[in-house]
């Protein structure tokens, strides 16, 4: 009876050990811009993500939220999207946007290795307003070694 409760214990033991490390390799960092605005006159919100590191960098998602928190359903664009970025290389998103505040969110591992900005711009493409992405608290940051 001690025996098979040592093998069960041992077993227990070992499930939880392997379940917790999938855990810890499935928790992703996330980088994110707050809330910008350029006024009336903005067309659009883009965001682009660089990685700089030596090692690809898995990017799980990418979103642009507007200034009630609610995910924009329609990007013109999204590059970034469930991909893996190659370093040295960038991806982007974009939307239309209308009279309010919008911000970017990037769900990646190592996130705290990448870079990146949300513009506001006009149709014509001028600049209004950025923001740089940063990590967000309790978000860790990652060696690139």
């Amino acid at each position: 009876m001690k025996r098979l409760l040592t093998l069960a214990l041992t077993t227990m033991a070992g499930t939880l050990a392997i379940t917790g490390a999938v855990r810890a390799a499935d928790a992703d960092d996330i980088l994110a811009t707050g809330g910008i605005y350029g006024g009336p006159s903005q067309a659009a919100a883009v965001c682009y993500v660089y990685n700089p590191g030596s090692r690809p960098v898995f990017i799980s998602s990418a979103v642009i939220r507007n200034q009630s928190g609610a995910i924009v359903a329609n990007l013109t664009t999204n590059s970034c999207h469930m991909m893996a970025l190659p370093p040295s290389q960038t991806c982007a998103l974009d939307a239309v946007a209308t009279n309010q505040a919008y911000s970017c969110t990037i769900s990646a591992e190592r996130a705290g290795t990448l870079r990146g900005n949300l513009d506001m711009r006009t149709s014509t493409g001028a600049v209004l307003a950025n923001s740089n992405l940063v990590a967000t608290s309790g978000s860790k940051e990652h060696d690139d070694k």
